[in-house]
């Protein structure tokens, strides 16, 4: 920098290049996911407010193009609804409590209203790094070297590792569908259709296995009917 100030900002400009990309694709990333938010919401709203004739609706639509396996497939994608709609308020309680722990322990000020706010941020993707990183940065400014050290490893583990396995564990306890079944829908919706994915996939996973097992089913009735048709001949 002392060579003059022409020659420092051509040695930073490619670092400024890549910072600028990340920044601005990190605040893309978390508006999309406020945006979703924002449009679940107001769709929820509506739904609130007339579900039981849009249910009412939807079975007879169901039942005029599915016949009898209408009713039952409705049944099917309303319970892995909720049981996904439990599963990540779920999570995100015991991702709250536990964040809230780890900033207790590592003597952040404010820790119970830093976990609330992390209830909230982890339906965003990435969501609950805005909390725990300038807490980390804060600890470091002040010395606490350690307990930095602690929290980034703390946070890593509540919103990485067991984020994912209680999400999972806590989904599948609502529905019929095997774990991996609903790993494979989590994470396959969310790659797929991006937040709405978490609802989507699940749901999409459990009316195809249904259909595949009512088929399953219809087959082996009509195979069981054939012999005693035969020997009624």
């Amino acid at each position: 920098m002392s060579a003059g100030s022409v020659e420092a900002a051509a040695t930073l400009e490619p670092y400024v290049q890549h910072a600028r990309a990340w920044i601005l694709g990190f605040g893309a990333l978390i508006g999309s996911g406020v945006l979703q938010i924002f449009i679940s919401l107001l769709i929820a709203l509506f739904l609130y407010r007339d579900g039981q004739r849009a249910a009412v609706a939807l079975g007879s639509v169901l039942e005029r193009l599915a016949g009898r396996r209408g009713p039952r497939l409705l049944d099917v994608a309303a319970g892995t609804l909720k049981s996904v709609v439990y599963g990540i308020i779920g999570t995100n309680l015991t991702e709250a409590v536990l964040a809230a722990i780890g900033f207790w322990i590592a003597g952040v000020p404010g820790a119970i209203l830093l976990g609330f706010l992390c209830f909230f941020l982890t339906l965003v993707p990435v969501g609950p790094i805005l909390i725990w990183l300038p807490a980390t940065i804060w600890l470091f400014t002040i010395g606490e070297t350690g307990w930095a050290i602690f929290l980034i490893v703390w946070s890593v583990m509540v919103f990485s590792v067991i984020e994912a396995l209680l999400r999972i564990f806590l989904v599948s306890r609502g529905s019929d569908l095997p774990m991996m079944m609903i790993l494979l829908g989590l994470f396959g919706g969310l790659l797929t259709f991006g937040f709405i994915g978490l609802f989507l996939g699940p749901c999409l996973i459990a009316l195809g296995c249904t259909l595949v097992m009512e088929w399953i089913g219809m087959e082996k009735e009509r195979r069981s009917r054939k012999p005693a048709a035969h020997s009624e001949a």
